[in-house]
């Protein structure tokens, strides 16, 4: 009897206790649509830096237009998901100040599905858009 409360406590107990790693987690109604989106604009690599501009990052996020505000949006992001205001500052802060190549993979993540849910001029999943990209029918639960 033992054995299975404590197998039906760990199915419903939380995959992570880490903000950051909850935070960084895409929707499965996301997933085919950002497996996609990183395969076509970095191959996965979280280092990644474009060749003919700004674009950093596995997501490509134009590093100078973005850094600043996508801070932010992780910051709130992390707040979503249990992290202190004081720590999700300190977080924001390191952000503004480093390279979105530069960032943790979970910080890149976490802003990718903060883009993909927000609501406003900063939203969607139209900043990766691309003409005849197989992408675009895959947008599923995005906004």
């Amino acid at each position: 009897m033992g054995a299975v409360v404590l197998a039906a406590a760990l199915l419903v107990a939380p995959a992570s206790t880490d903000p950051a790693a909850s935070a960084a987690v895409i929707p499965s109604s996301q997933q085919a649509f950002a497996e996609c989106v990183s395969q076509r604009e970095s191959h996965g690599n979280y280092k990644a830096r474009g060749s003919d501009s700004s674009s950093a990052g596995r997501w490509q996020f134009l590093d100078r237009p973005w850094r600043n505000g996508l801070s932010y949006m992780v910051a709130a992001r992390l707040r979503e998901f249990g992290m202190s205001g004081p720590q999700s500052k300190r977080v924001r802060i390191h952000l503004q100040s480093t390279h979105i190549a530069a960032w943790e993979p979970n910080y890149q993540d976490a802003a990718f599905v903060a883009v993909l849910n927000a609501r406003g001029p900063w939203s969607g999943w139209k900043h990766w858009y691309l003409a005849g990209s197989r992408c675009n029918a895959l947008v599923g639960g995005t906004s």
